[in-house]
């Protein structure tokens, strides 16, 4: 007998459907798997005998060949074993379904004893299935509650093969949109409800931060225009600090914003399978001994980096120039293109990397330059030292901010004891920036770019309003500076930031000012 059901395979992250074929013949007793696979999923041929005879199926005394069509795509993961397993059983006449007509689709991994355990990429997977109007999936029961995030598909949650074989067998039935119980049915109000649990919670707070009133502005102007970022300073003059509250003081995500953010966790696996549904902006820090492959990502199966894991987010390299220099370059392209392509012999991924990076260095390799009484760095080691970032990746950073010492009487005062200090609270910065983004997309909203750091090179002349005059100064400036036409169109870009904090339609000398000063630290 022949049967088949669908599951799927995540490349990247993108979902391809595969149709898992079973054929039960008479001939020399063995089971075969086919269909470019990788070793585990070769391996699951032992799980499923295993798994189909202490749930009281035996798979009987004939041929059995299992193909995971098509068949030159690649196929990889333990999300086959509960597949392949029904396809057998069903094949086998150990299990019947009551509706063969209907397509289902099927995913998990099983264990020797036949229970059935929670698989990575749930939420990409039963996209790609409405898409292609699957109406029904069978998953594991660890994965139901991320699985609920899609709405259009009747799902039933299992711990094991029995369950499932009742389920075919009509006597359970699923979970629709109509009888989802665990969670609110509408999504809407499902994230509405979270975002307003979380929203008004800021753990890490500018105000912690004594002093350092430029390092403040800059990251407003950061976060108002999503410009990439860099700051150098001493050890202990706040860098990491102000970093870390970044990420609080970015507006809220959009629905479909989190529901993408959390499918690419998913494929990772790194999503809360209680609260699955990612709502707060992501900070990654991987640290400077990050590898090429784990920032952008890589592997003989390429899945998703850091870079990819900042999306919508803050990507926080610190220690930037104790970073090598050919892993930091590898950034190129995704700054200037916002996604990351990784090309193998047989396909290409695509990776969605649109995130704001901040940066910390130190001055030299001691940190303490340019206190001489303090730096033990030749001229040659300071030059070296800055020279592990290169000019190009330089050249795509919008904000350059020096960052110096906090004086010991900063640090002692306590309460919010000035205005200027009162209004760098994370609070108050997040509606300055609310207030921007809001004037942004109101300008961009014929355009396939919401910043003014996204803005095309094509559209500064029409976007950035200035004087003739101011032009002009703006030209000079950036000649006497040596910037790049690319640095010149960036500076114009943050001023067009500071003039929307400012509410003001066309951009002031101030403005021009302001930004060129963020160029050189």
């Amino acid at each position: 007998m022949f049967y088949s059901v669908i599951s799927a395979v995540a490349s990247g992250i993108k979902v391809q459907l595969v149709r898992v074929e079973a054929d039960v013949v008479s001939g020399l007793p063995g089971l075969h798997l086919v269909g470019y696979l990788s070793s585990e999923v070769r391996e699951s041929a032992e799980r499923v005998r295993a798994a189909l005879r202490n749930s009281g199926m035996r798979l009987p005394a004939q041929r059995i060949t299992v193909n995971l069509a098509p068949a030159d795509v690649p196929k990889r993961g333990a999300s086959f074993d509960l597949p392949i397993a029904v396809a057998i059983a069903m094949a086998s006449g150990n299990m019947m379904d009551a509706r063969p007509d209907e397509p289902v689709l099927m995913i998990g991994e099983l264990g020797l004893d036949g229970c059935i355990r929670p698989v990575n990429g749930v939420l990409m997977i039963l996209l790609e299935a409405v898409r292609n109007n699957i109406r029904r999936a069978v998953l594991p029961r660890g994965n139901l509650r991320e699985a609920m995030l899609v709405e259009g598909i009747e799902l039933f949650g299992v711990d094991s093969l029995k369950e499932v074989e009742n389920y075919f067998a009509g006597k359970t039935k699923g979970v629709s949109a109509g009888n989802r119980e665990e969670l609110p049915e509408n999504k809407e109000a499902r994230y509405s409800e979270q975002v307003r649990r979380e929203i008004g919670q800021i753990p890490l707070d500018f105000l912690d931060i004594k002093g350092q009133e430029q390092l403040k502005r800059a990251m407003l102007i950061a976060a108002a225009g999503f410009h990439n970022i860099v700051m150098m300073g001493p050890p202990g003059a706040g860098k990491t600090m102000a970093a870390r509250r970044l990420p609080y003081i970015l507006p809220e995500m959009s629905l479909t914003e989190c529901i993408e953010l959390t499918g690419i966790y998913s494929i990772k696996g790194l999503i809360d399978p209680e609260r699955p549904l990612i709502t707060s902006r992501p900070f990654r820090n991987p640290g400077q001994t990050v590898t090429g492959a784990a920032l952008i990502g890589g592997g003989a199966f390429p899945t998703p980096g850091e870079a990819t894991l900042s999306h919508k987010g803050v990507l926080f390299l610190d220690e930037f120039g104790e970073m090598r220099r050919e892993v930091t370059d590898l950034l190129r392209q995704p700054l200037e293109e916002h996604h990351i392509v990784i090309s193998r012999h047989n396909d290409k991924y695509v990776f969605p990397a649109d995130f704001l990076l901040c940066g910390a260095m130190n001055p030299c390799k001691c940190g303490f330059y340019p206190d001489m009484s303090r730096c033990t760095c030749t001229e040659n080691d300071i030059r070296r030292y800055r020279g592990r970032i290169s000019g190009p990746l330089l050249d795509r950073i919008d904000l350059m901010v020096s960052v110096d010492k906090v004086e010991l009487q900063e640090l002692s005062k306590t309460g919010i004891s000035d205005s200027r200090e009162a209004a760098y609270s994370s609070r108050k910065m997040r509606d300055m920036v609310n207030m921007a983004w809001t004037i942004q997309r109101n300008r961009y909203i014929n355009e396939d770019y919401y910043f003014n750091s996204r803005m095309e090179s094509r559209d500064i002349g029409r976007y950035c309003h200035m004087d003739e005059g101011i032009e002009r100064i703006a030209r000079e400036a950036a000649e006497r500076m040596g910037l790049s036409a690319r640095g010149y169109h960036r500076m114009l870009k943050v001023a067009r930031t500071i003039a929307d904090l400012d509410e003001s339609e066309t951009i002031s000398t101030e403005h021009i000012g302001e930004a060129f000063s963020y160029r050189f630290i």
